[in-house]
């Protein structure tokens, strides 16, 4: 999951949603703070241990994405 967003991140729209399920489970906590910190213009919509076994909703913002290089080669 992790890489897949790194990947992605550079071709979603403005305001596109990236929904991650199992938010509940610590890796999946681990990524979201990951990708929150190496991309500014992700902003954290939901993140709910609810619903099952959780989910974050993430919104892609206006502002230009920036990708940490330590994760652009995954």
């Amino acid at each position: 999951r992790t890489a897949t967003l790194y990947q992605v991140a550079p071709h979603l729209a403005p305001g596109a949603l990236v929904v991650l399920d199992d938010y509940q489970r610590p890796d999946e906590q681990a990524d979201v703070a990951r990708w929150l910190r190496d991309m500014p213009s992700l902003e954290p919509l939901v993140l709910t241990s609810t619903f099952g076994r959780g989910v974050a909703v993430l919104r892609m913002g206006d502002a230009p994405r920036a990708v940490s290089s330590a994760h652009e080669a995954r």
